[in-house]
C-alpha cells in the first residue's frame, strides 16, 4: 500500500509513469488501472456528487451537485445558499458519485 500513497501523491501522469522505463512503475501502473484517480495537469481528477439534504422538520429537500459535499451541507447549514436558507439545519439523506459534472447533471 506504500506505493499506491506514493503514486497518488506524485505529480506525474499514468503516462508520464510508463515513460520513465521502470518495469516495476509500469507493472504496478497497470494492475492498479482503475484504482487510483489518473494526475491531469498536476491535479487529481475532481469527482462530482449529487447530493440530497432534508431539512430537521423533515419538511424539505433540496438536491444539488458539488464537489465537497460536507462542505455544501456546511454552506447550506451556514445560510450561505439563499434557496434553503429559510429552512436549515439539514442533514444529508443521499449521495452518488459521477466522474463528471455532465453525468451528475
Amino acid at each position: 500500500m506504500d506505493v499506491v500513497r506514493r503514486l497518488e501523491s506524485s505529480n506525474l501522469s499514468l503516462s508520464a509513469i510508463l515513460k520513465t522505463g521502470f518495469s516495476k512503475w509500469r507493472d504496478l501502473a497497470k494492475s492498479l488501472k482503475g484504482f487510483w484517480r489518473i494526475r491531469q495537469q498536476g491535479r487529481c481528477a475532481k469527482m462530482y456528487y449529487v447530493y440530497i439534504l432534508l431539512n430537521e422538520k423533515k419538511t424539505r429537500t433540496y438536491t444539488g451537485v458539488t464537489v465537497d459535499v460536507h462542505k455544501r451541507l456546511n454552506e447550506h447549514n451556514a445560510g450561505k445558499v439563499k434557496a434553503s436558507r429559510s429552512y436549515r439545519p439539514y442533514k444529508i439523506i443521499h449521495t452518488e458519485t459521477f466522474e463528471t459534472l455532465r453525468e451528475a447533471r
